[in-house]
């Protein structure tokens, strides 16, 4: 069962490397959807790197750009990573982008409302609460053809319709034996999310935090898979 996104963000090339690797040789089944890198893991090691990690490990490559300009540049950029063999790559809604080509609409992904924000935010940006505010984003990208989506899964609990046909990634995981205190505000634990309705939960710091500890590191996954498949 392939639930999980690893989120890479600020780690290098050879480390990622060594923790899918740790992953591959600890599992029977890869419990791994895919991985989630930044621009800057491109802007260092190139995308030359992005086709070693895929066809290596057999994962799907999900480019967290946040996408937003006009719509031709935006399909310029799509297509480009596309044809470079990253899977999915992230948009803002709000840019109300729908692509001309629309094969490239399995491979966009539409951001939400970012999980470091609250009702604070919405209420200031769109004088709407947050109900009204994530309903608002998924029945505009149901009118623009997305068919997968970030959000939050505690979103998931408030949209006025499950849109079915949309999957929805959800980061901002926070299993129970993760204490830190970040910058996340609507964050989840693994079960919470799978329980809201979540198609694949994208999970960084917590398993980050063991990037020299293997054995760590593994039971960190494992157990978080364990609380996935246990719902």
């Amino acid at each position: 069962m392939k639930k999980l996104i690893l989120s890479l963000d600020n780690v290098s090339f050879n480390n990622t490397k060594q923790m899918l690797r740790i992953i591959d040789e600890n599992f029977d089944e890869n419990p791994l959807f895919g991985i989630k890198i930044k621009p800057s893991f491109l802007m260092e090691y190139g995308l030359s790197k992005i086709r070693v990690l895929k066809s290596t490990f057999n994962l799907k490559i999900m480019l967290d750009h946040k996408l937003f300009d006009t719509a031709d540049v935006m399909e310029d950029q799509l297509k480009f990573y596309v044809n470079e063999g990253v899977d999915l790559v992230t948009a803002h809604i709000t840019s109300l982008f729908t692509p001309k080509d629309k094969s490239l609409l399995d491979h966009l992904v539409g951001v939400t409302l970012l999980t470091t924000y609250g009702e604070d935010y919405t209420d200031t940006m769109y004088g709407l609460d947050l109900g009204s505010t994530i309903n608002r984003f998924f029945v505009t990208a149901q009118d623009l053809g997305y068919t997968n989506l970030v959000c939050a899964a505690r979103d998931l609990e408030i949209i006025s319709a499950p849109f079915s046909e949309i999957n929805k990634f959800t980061p901002a995981i926070r299993p129970l034996w993760y204490q830190k205190i970040d910058d996340q505000k609507r964050k989840t634990t693994p079960k919470e999310a799978m329980l809201a309705g979540s198609d694949v939960l994208i999970m960084g710091r917590p398993l980050l935090q063991f990037v020299n500890e293997p054995e760590k590191f593994i039971e960190a996954i494992k157990k978080t898979v364990a609380e996935i498949e246990g719902v």
